[in-house]
């Protein structure tokens, strides 16, 4: 059996389905293709009777970040998400803080979607946003976890969450 550069036997082909990202045009062997074009950025507005929202985003940003919620550990979370994720994002929410924070965190989740899903456009190309597998090992190999992490970005409107642990207690 004759093997062709980079591939291995049962391995997808490039540009296939299974690589991530599907090469729209260009030489595929050359890495050029028609994805790399201008960056994908989307802005949105949420007005409700809670909270006010202006969001902008740029997925291929460099973790450039003005955000500006009311809650100030919410900022926080939301400048590492941006910073760790390469992407820039100003945010600016006006909420209800007076009566409660969870309106505002609940529609700045529900914009962030939308503007994301819109800065997506079509998904083409991608497959797996993202997947990471960690085994801890600490302080001891007899007390071991192992962590995993993945996110899907379908283009189906609504997702189903799983979570389950097995914790085996070392009396």
């Amino acid at each position: 059996m004759t093997l062709k550069k980079d591939t291995q036997p049962g391995a997808p082909a490039p540009g296939s389905p299974r690589t991530g990202l599907r090469p729209k045009g260009g030489d595929p062997d050359s890495g050029t293709s028609d994805t790399a074009k201008a960056p994908r950025t989307a802005s949105f507005e949420r007005n409700t009777t809670e909270t006010r929202i202006a969001i902008k985003l740029t997925i291929e940003g460099s973790g450039q970040y003005k955000i500006s919620t009311g809650i100030r550990f919410f900022d926080h979370m939301l400048e590492l998400f941006t910073r760790h994720g390469a992407f820039d994002l100003e945010l600016n929410c006006d909420g209800d803080l007076d009566v409660d924070q969870h309106h505002t965190v609940e529609d700045v989740g529900i914009a962030l979607g939308e503007v994301f899903d819109r800065a997506l456009g079509d998904k083409r190309g991608i497959l797996r946003a993202g997947y990471f597998l960690m085994p801890w090992t600490k302080p001891s190999p007899s007390q071991q976890l192992t962590s995993v992490a993945a996110r899907l970005l379908p283009s189906r409107p609504k997702s189903a969450r799983g979570l389950s642990a097995i914790c085996k207690p070392n009396w």
